[in-house]
C-alpha cells in the first residue's frame, strides 16, 4: 500500500546538532504518514522508502552555517553503495531495485555549530527549526508525478 509520504530524520540524538533531523522526525510524527528517526540510513530502510509517494530526508552539515539549511530534490545514484550506510540516492536506488519503485525525494540539511556530547540542539539550530519543519510540511504535500522508470545502472 502506498502511503503519501515518508520523513526520515537522520543523525546521532546524543552530539548535539547532529540530531536535528531525528528532532524532525519526533516534531513531525502525528503530521506525517510515516516517520523514522534513524542513526543512519541502512539498507532495511529500503522497503519503507518504496511506498512512498514523497521521501524527505533530514540530516545536519558542518558544511553550512548554524542554522541555515538548504533543500535538495534527491534522485537515485547508484554511487556510494556500501552494505552498512548508505546516502539518500542509493536508498533511493536500493528500493527501485528491489521493490521496483524510487519515490520523488528531497533532502533537507541543516548546519550546525555543536557536534559534542549532548542532547541539546544549539541555540541558532533550535531558533531555525521551525522554519525548517514549515519547509518540510511544504514538500510533504507535493504529490509528484510517478515516473516511470529509471535508467540506474547502465
Amino acid at each position: 500500500m502506498m502511503i503519501p509520504n515518508l520523513l526520515i530524520g537522520y543523525g546521532n540524538p546524543l552530539r548535539q546538532d547532529d540530531g536535528v533531523g531525528v528532532q524532525a522526525a519526533y516534531r513531525l510524527a502525528g503530521e506525517m504518514s510515516r516517520t523514522l528517526a534513524v542513526h543512519q540510513l541502512t539498507p532495511e530502510l529500503a522497503e519503507a522508502v518504496s511506498r512512498a509517494e514523497v521521501v524527505l530526508f533530514v540530516d545536519a552539515s558542518r558544511s553550512l552555517g548554524p542554522g541555515e539549511f538548504e533543500v535538495r530534490a534527491v534522485e537515485p545514484s547508484s554511487e556510494d553503495v556500501d552494505s552498512h550506510h548508505l546516502t539518500p540516492g542509493s536508498l533511493l536506488a536500493l528500493a527501485h531495485s528491489l521493490y521496483g519503485h524510487a519515490p520523488a525525494a528531497f533532502l533537507f540539511t541543516m548546519g550546525g555549530s555543536q557536534f559534542g556530547y549532548g542532547e541539546e540542539l544549539s541555540p541558532e539550530v533550535e531558533e531555525a527549526l521551525p522554519t525548517l519543519l514549515g519547509e518540510i510540511r511544504k514538500h510533504a504535500a507535493l504529490r509528484p508525478e510517478r515516473k516511470a522508470s529509471y535508467a540506474l545502472f547502465g
